[in-house]
């Protein structure tokens, strides 16, 4: 499998690419936290993170994450 990285349509040279979304909204907290989303030549991980309102400590309230095969698998069961 060969993979490619585009940013605004010119390819670039990574290992690991990550998007991060502030302000977003977690459940059950009082204050926002963020959502990272992981590219690697594996597949993607995404991962919640904000401060505690319990703890007052950084914390990931959530994981998650999908190879490329898993991903292509379960988007081509979806069309079927």
């Amino acid at each position: 499998m060969t993979r490619k990285i585009l940013i605004d349509g010119n390819e670039i040279s990574a290992e690991r690419i990550e998007v991060i979304y502030e302000d977003v909204p977690i459940f059950g907290e009082d204050e926002p936290g963020s959502l990272h989303v992981n590219l690697t030549h594996e597949g993607v991980v995404i991962d919640v993170w904000g401060i505690s309102s319990e703890t007052g400590e950084e914390t990931n309230f959530g994981s998650q994450s999908q190879t490329v095969e898993e991903i292509s698998e379960q988007l081509c069961e979806e069309n079927a």
